[in-house]
């Protein structure tokens, strides 16, 4: 009797006490993994948060510190102005519309700063010196109230407490828009200004269906303040009864914890935000944990269930007679293994646990994968962010450079804009636009591969695609080897020209530190900006062509666009006196030579602009000169410059009352002629336009005006009634018919023909030879 109660401890009790072990093991590294995603998940959540918030700031900072919105601020007597009457206005003409441009390029920063980000519901600037505030909502158009008569005003309270250039992030509340309600939270920023201050309303559940996203349904997100009170959730549950956040840290803080809510148990893992006055929640259902480790704590219980009734089983027969017990014991362990094998072709517990733990880790995986996915657009967003300006210290560059793994220091560097023309003029004066979205790119690809492939960049450099032409290189190098940088691009422009590829370089000064880049951004930019006077395809420092500042002058932009209105109208006494007046605004400052020769060009280049949107070629009318600016350029005195630009302005006035009055049947004529000649090659809508030295946008405006059709329909057509006619009168094959209309693959060409006609060029051929016979 002892025997057998010793063996069958000794048989059966290991496997009971491995399955505790298994169980329990399992179930820890179940939860640990848990809490580590989490952790992760809700870091990477934290930080995307920051980084929306950050963009506002920014822009915000931004904003303020443009010179409009300066000024505009600036004007402690604007009640005046609001009220001025039309005697009052003659009066103080130049005051009263410099103060009036000045709001209104204000307002529509503010508005465009509205406009451009989804998750902004209105803006409101706060103007203590008149006691308003102008409001710009994503509904309504721009209102402008007294404060008292704002209903939106519970942020004002906030702008006394701050700072000047503070910022203040206020908790959710709700705000009455109408019929609906939404739920809001307000940034509010103090300028430098008196007590002005803006306050942008955020659409607090546009932001968190944004940024805060759930991997399952059981799983629920919290955003809590400093008051330990939930200002975003996707549930009301009373989280915060048995939880409170933790004390305010100061770096980052990330805790996980198992907790009972509700009657369930909870995977709860928090994390103060640096950045912000909050704590982010992340809950996820511990029982989605446990559901792989029940099949092993089920399997334990069977086991011992099992023993348990062995042992009674055993204690039974050995008080009865040793055969009887060991047949009925037989006969029991026989059915109790046809019920387990029963039980296991139905349900095989530990592939079921194989699949689970499978799907959890290809979960897990996929989310890695996504945010790995999203890295490249960060990177390349703050990339973007140094050129436009950051309220970063060096420190802070430095550590988000490293997070994001660019390849920065913050030390000094030099910017080189790249951009590729669209508008390329020739010695004929023809012009090419380029119009292709996929050519850009591609092209930006082309250059960047021939900076990498040069072999003579020993420094380190970052690429930032400012927009599809644009492309900066952040060259990090001592201030001694930035000229043998600029004379290595130098060169290596000169070959790209030579290649066919035009582009113009804007070459900045150097700059000491990557805090610096945005003014090193704009002194490329403004490089690049001569271009108009040099022609395109130039190399340009800022150092060559910078003008000194001798005083403040603002640039009379409302009497040049006078004189392009009097021009589009044809109207040559209307454009004369509106250029003397120009020129006459100029002379009254007593501008150096070079200063007022460089605000003509300036107005020559807006004139040339507008001419080429007309579809004119100011080129032609330009006195036998090949180059409006070299012409321009030869006038040594100022009134020589002021007589050549009345006689330019007249001339061209003749031009475009030519061009008004002008019948455009020839253009098309000769257009018909050129597609004739050409349907045979790869021709296209720019190169036509540059055979016929006109501006592709006005031909292809003419051609749908005179066809009806746009031109690559046009094309089509004309390629398929000619593929018709060779199928029914010649014996070519269908290779030959499409490389003769145009096409090189003559897969595309059948692909095209049955698109048009409803059937192959083989069954069109077949159905003409069965009509004809």
């Amino acid at each position: 009797m002892r025997l057998l109660i010793v063996i069958g401890m000794v048989g059966l009790l290991p496997i009971l006490v491995a399955n505790v072990v298994s169980y329990y093991s399992v179930t820890s590294k179940f939860k640990t993994e848990t809490m580590a995603g989490n952790e992760k998940l809700l870091a990477q959540t934290v930080s995307a948060v920051e980084l929306m918030f950050h963009q506002v700031e920014n822009t915000s900072r931004q904003l303020l510190f443009s010179p409009s919105m300066q000024i505009f601020q600036s004007y402690t007597d604007s009640e005046k102005y609001e009220a001025y009457t039309e005697q009052d206005i003659t009066h103080d003409q130049v005051n009263y519309y410099n103060y009036w441009r000045m709001k209104e390029e204000s307002l529509r920063y503010m508005e465009s700063f509205r406009v451009n980000n989804d998750f902004i519901e209105s803006v409101y600037f706060y103007d203590s010196v008149r006691n308003q505030v102008l409001d710009f909502e994503a509904s309504s158009p721009l209102v402008q109230k007294n404060l008292e008569a704002f209903t939106d005003n519970a942020w004002q309270s906030e702008v006394d407490s701050l700072s000047p250039m503070s910022v203040r992030v206020l908790g959710t509340r709700t705000l009455q828009k109408g019929f609906q309600q939404k739920k809001i939270m307000t940034i509010v920023i103090r300028t430098s200004f008196a007590h002005n201050a803006f306050a942008i309303n955020i659409d607090a559940d546009y932001l968190f269906n944004k940024a805060l996203k759930k991997l399952d349904s059981a799983d629920h997100y919290y955003v809590v303040d400093g008051d330990n009170q939930i200002i975003m959730t996707d549930q009301q549950q009373k989280l915060f009864q048995i939880w409170s956040a933790p004390a305010k840290p100061s770096k980052v803080n990330i805790s996980s914890s198992v907790m009972n809510i509700d009657g369930t148990k909870q995977v709860v893992t928090s994390i103060h935000s640096s950045e912000l006055p909050w704590t982010f929640v992340y809950t996820s259902d511990y029982n989605q944990v446990l559901r792989g480790t029940n099949a092993i704590m089920r399997t334990v219980i069977l086991t011992a269930v099992i023993l348990i009734m062995l042992m009674l089983i055993i204690v039974y027969f050995s008080t009865s007679k040793l055969y009887q017990p060991i047949l009925k014991l037989s006969s029991t362990l026989r059915a109790g293994l046809q019920e387990v094998n029963a039980s296991q072709s139905t349900s095989d517990e530990l592939q079921w646990i194989g699949r689970l733990m499978h799907s959890t880790i290809l979960e897990r995986q996929e989310l890695i994968s996504k945010l790995n996915d999203a890295l490249p657009m960060y990177r390349e967003h703050f990339k973007l962010s140094l050129l436009r300006g950051q309220n970063q210290t060096l420190e802070q560059l430095k550590e988000r450079l490293n997070s994001l793994g660019i390849k920065m220091t913050t030390g000094g560097c030099l910017l080189l804009l790249i951009e590729q023309e669209q508008v390329i003029e020739h010695g004929n004066g023809a012009s090419i636009v380029i119009e292709n979205p996929f050519e850009e790119a591609v092209k930006m690809l082309e250059l960047k591969s021939s900076i990498e492939a040069s072999g003579c960049m020993e420094k380190s450099y970052e690429y930032v695609e400012v927009n599809t032409l644009r492309l900066a290189v952040i060259v990090q190098l001592e201030e001694e080897f930035s000229e043998k940088m600029t004379a290595f691009f130098r060169d290596l422009h000169n070959k790209w020209l030579s290649s066919g590829t035009l582009c113009s370089i804007g070459v900045s000064r150097y700059v000491h530190s990557i805090a610096q880049l945005p003014q090193a951004y704009l002194e490329a930019k403004e490089a690049l900006e001569y271009r108009r006077m040099l022609g395109g395809g130039s190399f340009i420092c800022i150092d060559e062509v910078a003008l000194p500042v001798t005083n403040h002058f603002t640039y009379p932009k409302e009497k040049a666009d006078l004189v392009y209105r009097f021009v589009k109208l044809a109207d040559s006494d209307g454009a004369a006196k509106s250029v003397n007046d120009f020129i006459k605004e100029l002379e009254v400052r007593h501008l150096p030579f070079e200063q007022y020769q460089s605000l003509l060009v300036h107005f020559l280049s807006g004139l040339l602009e507008e001419l080429i949107r007309m579809g004119i070629n100011p080129v032609v009318h330009n006195q036998g000169e090949n180059n409006v600016y070299t012409a321009f350029l030869k006038r040594s005195t100022i009134p020589d410059m002021k007589n050549w630009l009345l006689e330019f302005v007249a001339s061209e006035c003749q031009a475009v009352a030519g061009q008004l009055n002008n019948d455009d049947n020839s253009h098309i004529s000769r257009l018909m002629e050129l597609i004739n000649q050409q349907i045979v090659s790869d021709v296209s809508l720019s190169v036509l336009a540059t055979q016929l030295g006109l501006n592709s946008a006005y031909i292809s405006r003419l051609f749908k005006q005179e066809t009806g059709q746009n031109f690559s329909e046009y094309i089509k057509e004309l390629r398929i009634e000619r593929s018709k006619q060779m199928l029914a009168q010649t014996e070519l094959q269908i290779q030959q018919i499409a490389e003769q209309i145009g096409y090189n693959n003559s897969y595309y060409f059948i692909r095209i023909f049955k698109e048009s006609v409803g059937m192959t060029p083989g069954e069109y051929k077949k159905l003409i030879k069965q009509s004809s016979s």
